[in-house]
C-alpha cells in the first residue's frame, strides 16, 4: 500500500476543558472528514483523573463521540482516585496503564493487576496497553504475561 493511501490511525490527548468544549463534536467531525482518517482510526485519550471531574457531563461527552465510532482511551490509568465504577461506566476502547505499575517487574500484586485488565478489556473488546517500556527485559516479561500493546522509550524516543 503507498503511504499516502495507507489508514491513519491519530492519538489526541483531551484536557476537561476540551472535553467540555460545546465544539468539540463539531471539531472531531471536522478532523474526521481528513482524507484517510476514518472514524475507528481516531482515538481520543484522557487522563484517569479526568473521570472523576463532573462524571455525568463527562459520560455525555464520552458516548457522543462513541457515538461518532471514535475510541476513546483512558491515559494513566491507575495513578488517579478514579474507581473501578469508572471503567463500566466509561468502557474504553483502551487503558492505558501508569509506567508506575509496568516498570515494576516480579511484583504480585502488580501482576495480579495486569491479569485483571487483560480479562477486562478481552471482555469488553477492548485492549491494555502498557506505559513506560524502557528496557527489553520489561518488553519480554509483559509479552510473557500475555500483553501485546506497549508504549515507551525502548520503541522510540
Amino acid at each position: 500500500m503507498h503511504p499516502d493511501t495507507a489508514p491513519r490511525n491519530v492519538a489526541v490527548n483531551l484536557s476537561v476543558r476540551q472535553l467540555h468544549d460545546p465544539n468539540l463534536l463539531e471539531d472531531v467531525a471536522d478532523a474526521l472528514s481528513a482524507p484517510g482518517l476514518e472514524p475507528e482510526s481516531l482515538t481520543l485519550e484522557i487522563t484517569e483523573s479526568m473521570l472523576i471531574e463532573e462524571t455525568n457531563r463527562n459520560s455525555r461527552a464520552l458516548d457522543q463521540l462513541k457515538a461518532m465510532r471514535v475510541k476513546i482511551a483512558i491515559d494513566d490509568f491507575g495513578v488517579g482516585f478514579a474507581s473501578i465504577a469508572y471503567l463500566f461506566q466509561v468502557q474504553p476502547d483502551f487503558l492505558k496503564l501508569d509506567l508506575s505499575y509496568t516498570q515494576r517487574l516480579h511484583d504480585a500484586k502488580v501482576n495480579a493487576l495486569v491479569d485483571f485488565l487483560l480479562r477486562y478489556t478481552e471482555l469488553n473488546s477492548g485492549a491494555l496497553i502498557l506505559e513506560g517500556i524502557e528496557t527489553e527485559e520489561q518488553l519480554h516479561y509483559w509479552q510473557a504475561r500475555g500483553v501485546h500493546l506497549f508504549q515507551g522509550y525502548w520503541f522510540h524516543r
